[in-house]
């Protein structure tokens, strides 16, 4: 990984980036073989300073694959990608509201954040109010990748929504509204998510 970040609870700038993956089976032995990579990005900008009150931009990106080998035939349930609730597409259920039903092998999610603190102690911030905006899928198969935002399975699920963030010593704690734009007939409209800990 390569941090740049001026704090990791509650960065003003800079960036980090990360690569990484998971191995099941092979030669580590066990029941079920399978391999795992993964990436993920955060950028973060000051906008503009009012009196030493920051109003900062972040954007966040992941993205992930799963592939079975060996003699597993089928990538296990718990293993495959499930996109949704509060550290994802904050405005949907992560019961399979967005992506495949039974978990995806491929996903994507990009996540877009305003904030700015609405109460500050020995200049940091303590209370932030967020803006954001979600979007996001997860696939079976490459070919099935979509550009396309809807509320089909395949398609790209969006959201907007609303959020405070409290800045503890030890970690943030997250209160996010969100209302997803892209709910098929039956589905709730909005999620109400807390979170422990960064977005990621």
């Amino acid at each position: 990984a390569r941090d740049t970040r001026d704090s990791i609870w509650d960065p003003t700038r800079g960036t980090r980036l990360s690569l990484g993956s998971q191995l099941s089976g092979g030669p580590f032995m066990g029941d079920i073989h399978y391999f795992k990579p993964f990436t993920a990005a955060q950028s973060h900008w000051t906008l503009l300073t009012v009196e030493d009150w920051p109003f900062v931009l972040s954007s966040y990106q992941r993205a992930g694959y799963v592939t079975q080998f060996n003699v597993t035939k089928q990538v296990p349930v718990q293993d495959r990608y499930f996109i949704g609730g509060q550290d994802s597409l904050r405005g949907y259920s992560p019961s399979g509201e967005a992506g495949y039903h039974s978990g995806g092998k491929i996903y994507g999610v990009a996540n877009l954040e305003f904030g700015f603190p609405l109460a500050r102690e020995r200049k940091k911030s303590i209370v932030k109010l967020v803006l954001f905006g979600d979007a996001g899928g997860s696939w079976d198969r490459v070919r099935d990748v979509s550009g396309r935002v809807g509320s089909g399975t395949r398609d790209i699920k969006t959201d907007v929504g609303i959020g405070l963030r409290f800045v503890t010593p030890a970690f943030p704690i997250r209160l996010d509204y969100g209302y997803g734009l892209n709910h098929r007939t039956g589905e709730r409209l909005y999620q109400i998510n807390f979170g422990l800990g960064p977005l990621f």
